[in-house]
């Protein structure tokens, strides 16, 4: 299954977007997944993984901003987005 996200967010030079995926209700030790994503633009942020389950199984996710290998912000999880896939 491929996921992609797209995103609007104007970041400043040196920061980069990321998705970071993980079964929801997991947790907080369980591994991550990060998804860098890429823009041409500064604004419009975009990306893709492709994922295999063997059975149905129920994903968050939430974007954080990246200085180098530091998170400088991340989203608010108030409400988590949950994909069932």
């Amino acid at each position: 299954m491929k996921l992609s996200f797209h995103v609007h967010y104007k970041t400043v030079w040196g920061e980069t977007l990321h998705a970071v995926l993980y079964r929801a209700h997991a947790s907080a030790n369980e591994n991550k997944i990060n998804i860098p994503l890429s823009t041409q633009d500064g604004q419009n942020w975009q990306g893709d993984i492709l994922l295999e389950f063997k059975q149905p199984v129920a994903m968050s996710y939430h974007y954080e901003v990246r200085r180098g290998k530091q998170t400088v912000r991340r989203e608010w999880q108030l409400v988590p987005r949950i994909l069932p896939l």
